[in-house]
């Protein structure tokens, strides 16, 4: 299955947002699918706004980033697009992380924890802790090179 999904990325001190699936044990940025006709910040709007209950500003778009994985034995592809965003609902109050949907849940994930945690693409963790959302043209464009088998 390959699939194109928005992705934001949004750091709050030296905290970031993450979501997690409750099923398994990964986190990774907030985001969903782009459907057919949507545009990815569109649909990045739509998924915040489905999944968080928040209205949220698509800032700029920091790159692409490939991620080939194997879950309960189906192989999936994905083409991540990268945009940083804001979440002002968060920034007037961090704890409001209640998600609106029952599979999911939302936290705050410490950047000097990222490295060590189980947030994918392995490949965007590595680019987040090397700091290259800190560092002008240090544009995401990455691929794993391997397939991850997910729980």
């Amino acid at each position: 299955m390959h699939e194109v999904i928005a992705r934001g990325l949004y750091i709050r001190g030296n905290d970031l947002l993450v979501c997690r699936n409750k099923r398994g044990t990964v986190s990774y940025l907030p985001g969903g699918h782009v459907e057919s006709l949507e545009t990815a910040r569109a649909a990045l709007t739509r998924e915040l706004r489905e999944e968080l209950g928040a209205e949220i500003e698509v800032c700029q778009l920091l790159g692409c980033c490939e991620h080939a994985f194997l879950q309960d034995g189906e192989a999936h592809t994905e083409l991540n697009l990268i945009f940083a965003m804001n979440v002002p609902a968060l920034d007037a109050d961090p704890s409001a992380l209640d998600a609106k949907e029952d599979w999911i849940s939302f936290a705050w994930l410490p950047l000097d924890r990222l490295e060590d945690s189980n947030f994918e693409p392995a490949a965007l963790r590595t680019w987040i802790c090397s700091g290259g959302i800190y560092q002008s043209g240090t544009d995401l464009i990455t691929s794993g090179d391997q397939w991850q088998t997910l729980s």
